[in-house]
């Protein structure tokens, strides 16, 4: 069936995460590979699940089950943020360019990545006070890009027009 299927994607995206990505993450946040990675897990899974929806709940219940792996990826990569933060902007909290230490952006975007995707399944729930948080926290992520990465400025701009 289309929900236990949707249940395997999820399961398969949370070892994916639990036994790889995390790890990775924290150990190079600075290398693309692995965002790459990660970006294809989260995506792989939200096609996964998009399927679902028979109209009996069971949809909700998939979705409730994905949006808590991702809100675990959102708490681990804030950690990371954090951490990197502390790590590499020490004194001038401006001079945050991408070839000066600033080893987030690649955090900046699998943060903006998975807060992306919650409100995209948030999209139908005109009460869920979580929209507009995940809405601000998405712009921050963009903005702190445009401060570390100018030059694709343009690009984070567009993202946050969206």
């Amino acid at each position: 069936s289309s929900q236990s299927d949707a249940y395997e994607a999820i399961s398969l995206a949370r070892d994916e995460w639990d036994g790889i990505v995390l790890d990775a993450i924290f150990t190079e946040p600075d290398d693309q590979t692995i965002w790459f990675y990660h970006r294809f897990v989260v995506t792989w899974a939200r096609r996964n699940i998009v399927s679902v929806g028979n109209g009996d709940g069971s949809d909700a219940e998939v979705t409730e089950e994905f949006e808590g792996l991702l809100y675990d990826m959102v708490d681990s990569i804030q950690e990371l943020i954090d951490v990197e933060k502390e790590d590499s902007f020490e004194g001038n909290s401006q001079d945050r360019h991408e070839s000066k230490g600033a080893k987030c952006k690649w955090a900046y975007l699998g943060m903006h990545l998975v807060l992306s995707t919650l409100l995209e399944l948030k999209s139908n729930d005109v009460n869920d006070e979580d929209k507009t948080e995940l809405c601000e926290r998405a712009k921050e992520c963009l903005h702190e890009l445009i401060i570390i990465d100018p030059d694709r400025r343009e690009r984070y701009q567009i993202l946050e027009s969206e």
